[in-house]
């Protein structure tokens, strides 16, 4: 998690912690000033600013990379502590232990963040805009998407064994883990259904038919594999469940998303 993060500011003493990605960049010239303002604004431990997708390079991407991106399709800016342009009081983040390296490597650890500093304080939510302009390689491949799958996959499962119990954490969180939950729940059930017909068609089917709405914007490519999104989407979910449900028995994050993408 620490080699994905790029902390600190200028200021060696300064009071205040910048975590940034350097695919990340701010759409003004003032937006740190601002973050500032929004944090002693409000008294809070931290900001969270508003994160947009470009959506000039649809054209240009991969073929696989449409399909993992086209969630993020006609996305609108959404707030989020993300390490895009997080700005958080040093006092703060060193009060709550900075960020779990115990549990996660790189996926959950900002969420996990998110629950430290609420437990402290508050968080605000500033209308400064952060591009995530996301790097697409032109010879992005599935195993790619799987790779990343698992990763995504381990951090959520890291998240929920640690935060499980935490009504606060389900409050905020309910919307995602409810989602990740029906995966986790249609792949148990083709795999299970396999010994009941009846069950496996209905998972199945519901499983083809999240995975189109999941990939639905990549379906346009003019591209013979589209016939295969739906069953390419379908082993994504299952590596992601897979994934989500052995960190949540380990109880951390283990899988290397950088050395196996090396290998």
């Amino acid at each position: 998690m620490a080699q994905a993060l790029n902390l600190g500011w200028r200021a060696a003493r300064s009071q205040y912690i910048l975590n940034t990605h350097s695919d990340c960049y701010v759409a003004d010239e003032n937006s740190l000033v601002r973050m500032v303002e929004w944090l002693e604004r409000n008294n809070a431990q931290g900001v969270e600013p508003m994160i947009d997708i470009p959506q000039g390079d649809w054209e240009v991407m991969s073929f696989w990379d449409r399909v993992t991106s086209a969630q993020f399709r006609n996305a609108k800016p959404a707030h989020g502590l993300a390490g895009k342009f997080d700005l958080l009081r040093r006092d703060a983040l060193e009060k709550v232990g900075g960020y779990d390296e115990e549990h996660f490597f790189s996926a959950g650890e900002d969420a996990d963040m998110v629950e430290k500093l609420w437990s402290i304080g508050t968080i605000a939510f500033s209308d400064v805009v952060v591009v995530h302009a996301h790097l697409h390689p032109p010879n992005a491949r599935f195993k790619s998407a799987l790779r990343k799958h698992t990763q995504l996959g381990e951090g959520t499962g890291a998240l929920l064994r640690k935060r499980w119990h935490s009504l606060e954490f389900m409050r905020r969180a309910w919307l995602i883990v409810g989602l990740n939950g029906l995966k986790l729940l249609l792949v148990a059930g083709v795999v299970v259904g396999i010994f009941f017909p009846p069950v496996w068609l209905y998972a199945l089917v519901l499983l083809l038919l999240l995975s189109i709405y999941y990939a639905s914007w990549s379906l346009l490519s003019r591209d013979w594999r589209v016939v295969l999104i739906p069953f390419a989407v379908s082993v994504m979910f299952a590596f992601f469940a897979v994934a989500m449900v052995r960190a949540f028995i380990r109880g951390r994050q283990s899988f290397d998303y950088i050395k196996a993408k090396a290998k």
